[in-house]
């Protein structure tokens, strides 16, 4: 898929370390916020009203989750040893997008970026939406505050030719998320081409589409992910 979207010799080579870095590290993160659920439940902000959870079932915050990932990230990367090649990878969360037209509080944040630490090294951004329901798919993963930052004309997300689309979902709806993504991408008005990719590393098999940018902008292949989290009653309903 690398290969795919471009790249070659040593920045095929960078870019598949960068990318394994990102799918190792959000399994470890998946796996640490999964054990850690019920104390991130109980921290202020870290779910939607009571009024706003599903018959009941609690509704984590896009943010509070994505920081949670990305603290546990850091923890994965910090301990890896000296020699791991991993290392050569920087991460960031929730990082202000660099712009020319915005500054400060305007300014776009990204919400999982991994990039070689080398001069002009490629990097892997990756942007969250949780999905509570169907249309969450093609209204807020592939709309215009997911997709539509990467492929839009005005400072989309990343230059580089490959990025990821990451949803939040319960753990025990898994099947039922992969198929309704699968689905939707099936029948998306942008997507040019559709390839699977299968690895080992991951839980399951990984969608993976072509999106024209504007005139002069190389198309873009975007990974579809899934990140699990155990489902739980929303505290002022239980």
């Amino acid at each position: 898929m690398i290969e795919l979207a471009g790249y070659k010799n040593s920045k095929l080579k960078i870019m598949n370390i960068v990318v394994r870095c990102a799918l190792e590290s959000l399994i470890f993160a998946e796996s640490k916020l999964a054990d850690n659920w019920e104390s991130f439940c109980k921290k202020k902000g870290a779910l939607c009203k009571a009024s706003k959870s599903i018959q009941g079932i609690a509704k984590p915050e896009e943010n509070a989750v994505t920081n949670a990932l990305g603290e546990f990230i850091d923890e994965h990367l910090k301990g890896l040893p000296i020699e791991d090649p991993l290392r050569m990878v920087e991460f960031r969360y929730e990082s202000p997008k660099k712009s020319k037209i915005l500054a400060g509080s305007h300014q776009k944040r990204i919400d999982l970026k991994f990039e070689a630490r080398y001069p002009n090294g490629p990097e892997f951004v990756i942007e969250a939406k949780p999905l509570f329901s169907k249309r969450d798919i093609n209204s807020k993963l592939l709309g215009p505050s997911g997709l539509g930052r990467f492929t839009r004309t005005e400072e989309p997300y990343t230059n580089d030719h490959l990025a990821a689309l990451l949803g939040y979902v319960v753990d025990k709806k898994l099947d039922y998320w992969n198929n309704s993504l699968n689905e939707s991408l099936s029948t998306e008005d942008h997507c040019e081409q559709m390839e699977t990719v299968i690895l080992p590393i991951w839980k399951s098999d990984i969608p993976s589409t072509r999106h024209a940018r504007p005139s002069g902008v190389q198309p873009i292949w975007m990974l579809h992910l899934l990140v699990t989290y155990p489902e739980s009653a929303h505290p002022h309903d239980a």
